[in-house]
């Protein structure tokens, strides 16, 4: 069974069983492996964000740095792959892993509905742009980790 070490931030590994393990190795290399082809991209768009805060509001030459058409395909099947065997890894773990993962998902996917129906309310005025679909899906993986840490000290620690 999954036991909770380092404040909620990993996992006791001599406490799961052999197919459990497997099962967690196989979840965090299909993600690993689905944010591969993000990489380049995300190193040019954080130099561009650099050179813009270093150059005075000077914008970066050369073109706009910008996804290949294959690699939202790669992430989402990759993810999908991920999100499988970690629902087989949470089938076979106890009730207080699975009450707080369940309520971290609730939470985190409430609270990115919520913002992005005010966000998607204001572009709908023009006041600002439309929402963009790797952001959204930022904001709602850093509220996963916000949201399993909060529910790890009221569940678990």
């Amino acid at each position: 069974m999954y036991e909770f070490t380092h404040a909620g931030f990993w996992v006791r590994w001599s406490s799961l069983d052999r197919p459990a393990r497997r099962l967690l190795i196989a979840s965090i290399v299909a993600t690993i492996v689905g944010l591969v082809p993000l990489v380049r991209w995300l190193a040019e768009v954080s130099y561009r964000a650099g050179y813009l805060a270093g150059s005075g509001g000077v914008p970066a030459p050369g073109a706009t740095p910008t996804l290949a058409p294959w690699t939202i395909g790669w992430l989402v099947a990759f993810w999908a792959v991920a999100g499988v065997v970690w629902w087989r890894f949470s089938q076979r773990q106890d009730e207080m892993f699975n009450r707080v993962q369940n309520w971290t998902l609730a939470m985190s996917g409430a609270m990115t509905s919520a913002l992005l129906v005010i966000w998607s309310l204001f572009a709908m005025t023009g006041a600002i742009g439309p929402v963009a679909a790797l952001p959204a899906l930022g904001l709602y993986l850093g509220l996963v980790l916000i949201f399993w840490f909060v529910a790890y000290r009221r569940w678990a620690a």
